[in-house]
């Protein structure tokens, strides 16, 4: 389960902003390193995922592009899914446990971050996202 607490030297996991996938619920979360602030070098990290996925970086978590967020995929073949932010950058990422690092901008806006896991035969679409978090 994912936690909410600022552990020096641990992972510091980030508050929700949206849930997972239903078929995603049972595995790890999402975390970064280390407490983000402007200026800093962040590692993100999702655990124990499959090799090919995509870190979702947005500025919104209310609409993309005119689509309201969370935006529901079970029409595109992904059911309980639900895209939770903004795609303003993406960032393809391999390895069992993905982990990225990222260098916050000086200045800190509202940023969203979610995963998206290629996972080919899991449901239609092939895809299955993370938890969206709130930087």
């Amino acid at each position: 389960v994912c936690g909410l607490a600022y552990v020096r030297g641990a992972p510091q996991y980030l508050p929700d902003a949206a849930p997972a996938c239903a078929d995603l619920a049972s595995w790890p979360c999402s975390y970064v390193d280390r407490r983000p602030v402007p200026g800093s070098l962040v590692n993100f990290t999702l655990e124990t995922s499959r090799a090919n996925t995509l870190l979702l970086i947005g500025r919104s978590n209310v609409s993309w592009s005119g689509v309201p967020l969370p935006f529901d995929l079970t029409l595109l073949g992904a059911p309980g899914c639900a895209l939770g932010t903004s795609i303003d950058i993406f960032v393809p990422v391999a390895g069992p446990a993905p982990t990225i690092s990222i260098t916050l901008p000086p200045v800190m806006v509202p940023m969203f971050t979610q995963w998206a896991v290629l996972a080919p035969g899991v449901n239609p679409l092939g895809v299955v996202l993370s938890e969206s978090r709130r930087l």
